[in-house]
């Protein structure tokens, strides 16, 4: 991987790639989306907001699960130099209302089937809203079922703002936006954490944090071949461990990123049969439910070359539990420990 040398998030991930050839960046419901597709509607997404007066400096939320539109999002926002403010999606609408207000936001990003108990919050903040939905990017077999579950799910006929705007539509369309570069101190993310007195506290991370985190880990491993391996994108994009570690060191790496709106276990032991996922980054938890799932045994579990677990206490028995599982089938990775700060994005 190249070094970050001033980069922004979006130009790190750009040049990362850029002799990667052909090859899928990521996949959302049975649709694989190409780089060629992604960096398309990252380039329309950033090109439409800044024809709405979005410009470096300025904040944008992200109130979105791990889906492939929050990715999209987060690197558009980055490619004009403004600011992602990642909001836990479950938020709620008076907190989300106090958030957008705090931090200036000037546009939101939100799914349809989790926006109608916020419609009167987004109506009375009346900023910029995309409206994205999880049709957006699937496979023909699948958008059929999830248009009639989005109509299901939405249910108000109000428009949640007065400045709305579907992001099918924009990432459909061609937009342009003035290169910001070269700007790798810019303030790149707002997350948002409880600290020690449970009031809840801004945590700004630059680009260089999250470049110099991605770069440092392609130390640890990468793809072998770009495009030939998964990355079970289960962490959300509102911590650091999710947005640094699982999603950018991915991308910028060459997996193919499968987003997971909600944890399943028996879901993510089918992504590890059905695609070659080699690298897995998750809580304690998370590894304990897939390890207790019926359909974690088995020989799939030998593509598995890197796992991390953090943001918990992880026991030794259970580590060694796990990783005899692995090593019963021949994987050539192990689950490890991870340890990091929210703050300086770090992991060790």
């Amino acid at each position: 991987m190249i070094k970050p040398e001033n980069r922004n998030c979006f130009e790190y991930f750009r040049d990362c790639t850029k002799d990667f050839g052909v090859y899928d960046v990521a996949e959302s419901f049975g649709t694989l989306i190409s780089r060629k597709k992604f960096i398309h509607d990252v380039e329309s997404v950033a090109g439409y907001l800044d024809s709405k007066g979005i410009k470096r400096g300025d904040v944008v939320t992200v109130f979105l699960p791990n889906v492939a539109q929050s990715f999209v999002a987060f690197y558009a926002i980055n490619r004009i130099g403004a600011i992602a403010n990642i909001v836990h999606p479950l938020t709620p609408a008076d907190a989300l209302e106090e958030i957008v207000k705090t931090s200036r936001s000037k546009a939101i990003f939100v799914l349809d089937i989790i926006m109608e108990p916020y419609v009167e919050t987004l109506r009375r903040l009346n900023r910029l809203v995309i409206v994205c939905s999880s049709s957006d990017y699937a496979s023909s077999v699948m958008k059929p079922a999830l248009k009639i579950y989005s109509k299901i799910k939405t249910k108000s006929k109000v428009s949640p703002s007065s400045n709305t705007a579907s992001f099918h539509t924009i990432s459909n369309l061609t937009f342009t936006a003035p290169k910001v570069e070269g700007n790798g101190d810019d303030v790149a993310v707002y997350l948002h954490g409880g600290g020690t007195t449970g009031k809840s506290k801004t945590i700004q991370l630059t680009n260089d944090n999250l470049n110099s985190l991605a770069y440092k880990l392609s130390f640890f491993d990468s793809p072998h071949a770009p495009g030939e391996e998964f990355s079970l994108c289960v962490l959300p994009l509102f911590h650091a461990f999710g947005l640094g570690v699982v999603l950018h060191f991915s991308m910028c790496a060459g997996f193919t990123c499968i987003g997971m709106p909600t944890f399943s276990a028996e879901k993510a032991n089918k992504y590890i049969k059905k695609y070659n996922v080699t690298y897995i980054v998750g809580v304690p938890n998370m590894f304990k439910k897939m390890y207790e799932a019926n359909n974690f045994d088995g020989p799939h579990l030998s593509k598995l070359r890197l796992l991390w677990a953090g943001g918990d206490i992880i026991s030794d028995t259970f580590l060694n539990s796990f990783n005899s599982k692995l090593e019963k089938y021949h994987a050539k990775g192990k689950l490890y420990r991870g340890y990091g700060l929210t703050e300086v994005s770090s992991v060790c």
